[in-house]
């Protein structure tokens, strides 16, 4: 008993001890607490009953007050977004005052703060503007000249970049591109929708609409679209061109309208009731023989206008014809200056000689330099005054005003050498007309146009442009025509046409209505584009066709049809001219050369696909 007493009563000392320092500590806690609320009941001139929570209420309000205030500043420095109606809100840059923004510059950029980000005034050439934070500019006026390794600073970067951007787009391009944004802004403006960028889905759809109703053409249609996918994608916006309802506005407008080019050529009898009359029309004898030089040299090279002329008297001669020149500098086909040496011989014709036309003319020029065709006072030759004078020359004769261009010379220089027999090749040739390829055909084409893509092949090689692809999934030879008679319908037909089809075709039909198809097919190709190469493609293997029974004999049987069908389409093929056949060497041994759905071809056959595709259009000599 007197231990257990002894124990309690220790163990009670213990107990007590710990209350006496719990309570001293919370006497200490109280009294800091409380010296706490002080200082901040004497700061808010509070009544001091608000104690300690008072002085923690006061340190979250200034918290909300601060969190509050950098809020607004991040508001007000964050650009303006704009919901453009197909996606998530993005930013867009600061807009010039017009609502109308910057289009790319051909010229170099003037020295300004950023990738001049200041507003441009209305109507005023409009420049990139940039969504990163400005970069300050110093350095020399100009950007590209007198750069040495010392110079490349951040600010000659942004000019370079801004240069560069600039001159990925050619001038006639650009006005034509600011034009089409104008007019979309100004359709915004008039019917009171947003005239905020991006522009949504609705908006470029009601656009397209109204440009159809006013009786725009189908390339019209196109030309506006284009502008406003460029405009789009130059500033990082998501593009509302591509929608899918907006490309099938554009398909249903060439399939409305099919336009037909009512501009008549000025053929070689044209051509010698014209020149007589330029003394009627030109006011002096040295315009006369200016004019009729032109009209020659235009006829028989084969040139477009903008080749010898200048759009206005301030604009740039560089690059039409100058004195000093003996080949052509820029045209359309030619946008990175390569230049093209014309050769035109005489034809000892009295009066419509252009070799002695130009003699004539150059003996009568000004010593002055510039451009080939010029005044009397050494000011250069404008398009509005060739194409003036060419008016007023073809109302002299009696014929159609309306009916005639400036491009008619060309359009009658191929027409004349096509009633003469010359070949369509050598007519291109002449015309400087760049070779264009068309790949069609079903899965296995568009699954090579995407390989081709990722490595870097889209255009075989050539010039950029110069090869299309039109691939459908599904595709028979039975679509054939349809897809050839829609491409046509707003393109020129190509030079050269590569056709792979007829592997959805087994399964579907037997043997015999293979073989009819393939030579309805052909057939329809020589008919519809009797100019063009025709490069038929084999019918590939697979190691599985739809529409067979179970069993290795009837996959067997499946692949003897198609080697039957090969062999068909290569004795038409031979018996017609200007053509061509595409064997493969495909086999199917080989498992890597083939999706794992065992039908298309693994990235390793897309390859030898679009090797084989690249030499059959170097060999006829096309591309």
């Amino acid at each position: 008993m007197g231990k257990r007493k002894t124990n309690a009563c220790a163990n009670g000392g213990a107990n007590a001890q710990q209350k006496r320092q719990r309570t001293a500590e919370k006497s200490r806690k109280g009294t800091r607490a409380s010296s706490i609320s002080k200082k901040t009941n004497n700061s808010a001139q509070t009544p001091a009953s608000s104690c300690s929570a008072t002085g923690i209420n006061g340190r979250a309000r200034r918290r909300r007050q601060a969190s509050s205030t950098e809020r607004a500043r991040a508001l007000q420095s964050r650009p303006l977004t704009v919901d453009s109606g197909v996606g998530l809100p993005e930013a867009i840059p600061a807009l010039p005052a017009a609502g109308i923004p910057p289009a790319i510059s051909s010229t170099p950029p003037p020295p300004a703060t950023a990738l001049n980000t200041q507003p441009s005034q209305p109507g005023s050439q409009l420049q990139l503007q940039s969504t990163d934070v400005p970069i300050s500019q110093a350095g020399a006026v100009g950007g590209r000249k007198g750069l040495t390794n010392t110079a490349w600073n951040i600010t000659d970067l942004a000019k370079e970049t801004q240069w560069l951007l600039g001159q990925s787009l050619g001038e006639g391009s650009q006005r034509v591109y600011q034009r089409a944004v104008d007019s979309f802004q100004e359709f915004r403006l008039n019917h009171q929708l947003n005239p905020s960028w991006p522009a949504s889905v609705k908006q470029v759809m009601a656009f397209i609409a109204q440009l159809s109703i006013s009786g725009k053409a189908p390339t019209t249609i196109t030309v506006h679209v284009a502008a406003l996918a460029y405009l789009h994608n130059m500033h990082g916006w998501a593009d509302p061109t591509k929608h899918f309802l907006i490309m099938k506005m554009q398909e249903g407008s060439r399939r409305d309208k099919c336009c037909v080019d009512t501009r008549r050529p000025i053929t070689w009898e044209l051509m010698r009731q014209l020149l007589p009359n330029l003394a009627y029309v030109c006011f002096s004898r040295y315009e006369a023989i200016m004019f009729k030089a032109a009209y020659l040299l235009a006829f028989f090279g084969f040139l477009r206008i903008g080749e010898f002329t200048v759009r206005g008297k301030g604009d740039d001669t560089r690059k039409a014809l100058n004195i000093t020149d003996v080949q052509i500098r820029f045209s359309k086909t030619d946008q990175y200056g390569k230049s093209t040496t014309l050769w035109i011989n005489a034809n000892r014709v009295e009066g419509v000689c252009p070799v002695q036309a130009m003699k004539s003319y150059l003996q009568a020029r000004p010593q002055v330099e510039g451009l080939l065709f010029c005044h009397e006072n050494g000011s250069p030759l404008t398009r509005y005054q060739f194409s003036a004078v060419l008016k007023k020359n073809i109302q002299q004769i009696g014929a159609n005003v309306s009916r005639y261009g400036t491009h008619s010379f060309r359009i009658g220089a191929a027409t004349t050498a096509a009633l003469n027999g010359v070949p369509p090749e050598q007519i291109r040739k002449m015309g400087r007309v760049r070779n264009r390829v068309w790949i069609v055909g079903d899965s296995i084409v568009r699954r090579a146009k995407e390989r081709a893509t990722a490595q870097n092949r889209l255009h075989l090689g050539a010039e950029k442009g110069a090869v299309q692809w039109h691939g459908q999934g599904g595709a028979t030879l039975h679509d054939l025509p349809r897809m050839v008679r829609n491409r046509l319908n707003y393109n020129a037909p190509p030079a050269l046409a590569i056709v792979h089809l007829g592997t959805n075709d087994l399964g579907q039909r037997d043997a015999c209505r293979c073989r009819i198809a393939i030579d309805t097919a052909i057939q329809t190709l020589r008919a519809r584009m009797p100019g063009t190469h025709i490069a038929w493609s084999g019918i590939l293997p697979r190691l599985f066709y739809y529409g067979s029974r179970p069993g290795p004999t009837s996959q067997e049987a499946m692949d003897g049809v198609r080697k039957s069908l090969n062999k068909f389409a290569k004795r038409r093929i031979s018996q017609m001219v200007n053509t061509s056949m595409i064997v493969h060497n495909i086999d199917t041994k080989e498992h890597s050369l083939f999706h794992r759905d065992g039908i298309h071809l693994s990235d390793v056959g897309s390859d030898m696909l679009i090797d084989k595709f690249e030499s059959a259009a170097k060999d006829t000599g096309l591309l």
